[in-house]
C-alpha cells in the first residue's frame, strides 16, 4: 500500500476517533431533558415525597456525605412548613451542562433552575446535578425567592 493513502488512511481513522469522542447532539438533547426532570422530581419530592426515598434514590454519593439522611428529613420538614403547601406550578427556568464540577472532578454536570409557585411564594430551586451510570443525581441544591410574575397589558 502507498505511503500517501497509510497517511490519509490514519487521518480518516483520528478524525473518526475525534468525532466519536465528543457527545452527540442528540445525547447531549437526551441528557438534558433527563437532567431536567431529576430537577423537577427532586422539587416535587421535597414537598410531597417521603425524605429517606428521596434521599436514598435522587442524592449522590457526595450529597449523602454531606447531609445525613436525618438532617435531610429535618430539612425536608422545615421547607414543608415554610412553603405552606404544594406548589401550584413547577417548570424548568433554565439549564446548562458541564465538564468540570466545582470541585474539579471531571465528569458530566447539569444546573438546573427550577421555579416553583408555592402557596406563601415563589422560590428558585437551583440544582446541581451529576450523571452516575443512566441517572442524574443531586450533588447540592439551594433555594431562594423567586420575583412574582409580572402580567404586561
Amino acid at each position: 500500500m502507498p505511503e500517501v493513502v497509510k497517511r490519509v488512511l490514519r487521518t480518516l481513522l483520528a478524525l473518526i476517533s475525534v468525532l466519536y469522542s465528543f457527545p452527540s447532539a442528540a445525547t447531549e438533547d437526551a441528557d438534558q431533558v433527563a437532567a431536567q426532570q431529576a430537577a423537577v422530581n427532586f422539587t416535587n419530592g421535597l414537598f410531597d415525597g417521603i425524605p429517606a426515598t428521596l434521599y436514598n434514590s435522587q442524592a449522590s454519593r457526595g450529597f449523602r456525605r454531606a447531609i445525613n439522611l436525618q438532617q435531610f428529613s429535618m430539612n425536608s420538614a422545615l421547607f414543608r412548613i415554610q412553603v405552606g403547601g404544594p406548589a401550584r406550578n413547577i417548570r424548568v427556568a433554565g439549564s446548562t451542562s458541564y465538564a468540570t464540577a466545582p470541585t474539579g472532578e471531571a465528569g458530566r454536570f447539569y444546573f438546573v433552575r427550577v421555579r416553583a409557585d408555592y402557596p406563601n411564594g415563589p422560590l428558585f430551586l437551583d440544582h446541581y446535578l451529576s450523571k452516575v451510570g443512566l441517572s442524574w443525581l443531586i450533588e447540592t441544591y439551594t433555594v431562594m425567592p423567586a420575583p412574582p410574575y409580572c402580567e404586561q397589558k
